[in-house]
C-alpha cells in the first residue's frame, strides 16, 4: 500500500500516512526479527500460500517460545547461535509494477476514513502530523 504523494495533504491523508509509516516500520522490524532467527526466510519460500501463512505463524510462535523459555536470547543469533547472513530476501526483491489499480485506491480510503473514524482513530494520531 502506498501513501498518499505531496506535500500540501489534509489531516486525514496525514494521518493515514502515519498510520501506515507506522504499521510498515513494525512489519519491516518484525521480518528482521524472523529473518535473522530462522533461514527460511533468507531465501524465496516455494510453498502455497497456506502452507506460507502457517510457517510465519510457526516461525513466530518458536520465536516467543525460546524468548519466554531463554528471556537472554538476544536478535544476533538465531536459535542454534548462528550469526546471520549480512543479505536479506528483501533486498532482493524486485519491484512489482508501479500503477496501482482502483481497487488498491479505494482500499486505501477505507483504510483512511476507518484511521480518522471514532471506532479506529488512536488518541495520539492529532499529535503526530
Amino acid at each position: 500500500m502506498r501513501p498518499y504523494p505531496g506535500q500540501n495533504l489534509n489531516d486525514d491523508k496525514r494521518i493515514f500516512n502515519y498510520r501506515l509509516s507506522s504499521a510498515r516500520r513494525i512489519v519491516e522490524n518484525t521480518f528482521g526479527i524472523l529473518t535473522l532467527k530462522f533461514r527460511i526466510y533468507n531465501r524465496r519460500i516455494q510453498a502455497n500460500p497456506e502452507n506460507v501463512d502457517n510457517i510465519v505463524l510457526a516461525t513466530c510462535i518458536l520465536h516467543n517460545f525460546i524468548k519466554y523459555f531463554n528471556p537472554n536470547t538476544t536478535h544476533a543469533s538465531d536459535y542454534e547461535g548462528n550469526q546471520p547472513h549480512t543479505s536479506s530476501l528483501l533486498e532482493t526483491v524486485q519491484p512489482q509494477g508501479g500503477n496501482a489499480t482502483a481497487g488498491a485506491f479505494h482500499v486505501r480510503e477505507v483504510f483512511k476514513n476507518s484511521f480518522i473514524s471514532e471506532a479506529g482513530a488512536v488518541p495520539w494520531q492529532e499529535d503526530k502530523i
